[in-house]
């Protein structure tokens, strides 16, 4: 009597089970649901949307990888974060290691693939695996800062633009990313080793009537993620590095001005 009894719990704990294993009828979490998800890739960025039970797997220009076209409604089963769907006639199953509001790493047949909540995530990760670096060494290069006697203003610039003594001059600005941090860092590098005084222009702190009188000198209108170096004196001013998308294996390359 109590092998029945013990048999017919192992029944039912089997059964129970074996409904939660194949119930695909779990509704997602909305943090999955509400999010484009992207992943940087072999220099394309992939675009992952789950929105209203759909498993849709782009590339950022639109077009479709191949692998994930005409994937019907996916079903998703949550005791084992498993998302099951079809595509093109056939059967795919992912799982989900783990998530949340700014990851998303899913299992493709043994393959661990990370996305992000945002594009800039994705590409500010990808930068940091290329280049090597922790999550602490890639706060310490955004970290970057110069002497506060390098900066001048407006007003100290054109006396500098009008007198007879040779001068460098970096243009720079606070927008520090992943996209020009070895910039800034190649910058500091130039100023340690050059032979001449050296100044910097934050143009972020200049006034919009300023910017567009400098504008109207260096025939530039934009400083964003490429850094410009000038030799000043005599009312001259002469570009003599443009300092652009350096990586870290470039760092040596700039030595001296």
């Amino acid at each position: 009597m109590k092998n029945k009894i013990f048999l017919f719990i192992v029944f039912m704990v089997l059964f129970v089970f074996g409904i939660l294993i194949y119930d695909f009828s779990d509704e997602m979490d909305k943090v999955l649901t509400g999010n484009t998800w992207y992943l940087y890739d072999n220099n394309n960025m992939y675009l992952l949307n789950l929105k209203n039970n759909r498993f849709n797997f782009t590339i950022e220009n639109g077009e479709k990888v191949k692998e994930y076209e005409n994937c019907n409604s996916f079903q998703y089963n949550e005791n084992v974060s498993m998302i099951k769907f079809k595509c093109n006639g056939e059967i795919k199953k992912m799982y989900i290691s783990s998530y949340d509001e700014d990851t998303l790493v899913l299992n493709d047949n043994g393959e661990e693939k990370k996305f992000y909540s945002s594009k800039e995530l994705a590409l500010v990760e990808n930068f940091k695996q290329v280049n090597e670096l922790t999550d602490s060494e890639y706060n310490n290069l955004l970290s970057i800062n110069f002497n506060d006697e390098l900066f001048i203003n407006y007003k100290e610039f054109l006396k500098l633009y009008k007198g007879k003594s040779t001068v460098y001059v970096g243009l720079i600005t606070n927008n520090i990313n992943y996209e020009n941090v070895y910039n800034y860092q190649v910058l500091n590098n130039l100023i340690d080793n050059s032979s001449k005084k050296f100044y910097l222009i934050n143009i972020d702190n200049l006034s919009k009537s300023e910017v567009a009188k400098l504008n109207r000198i260096t025939k530039i209108d934009n400083y964003e993620n490429k850094l410009y170096i000038y030799e000043v004196k005599n009312k001259s001013m002469k570009c003599k590095v443009i300092i652009d998308t350096v990586s870290k294996n470039d760092l040596n390359s700039y030595k001296n001005i």
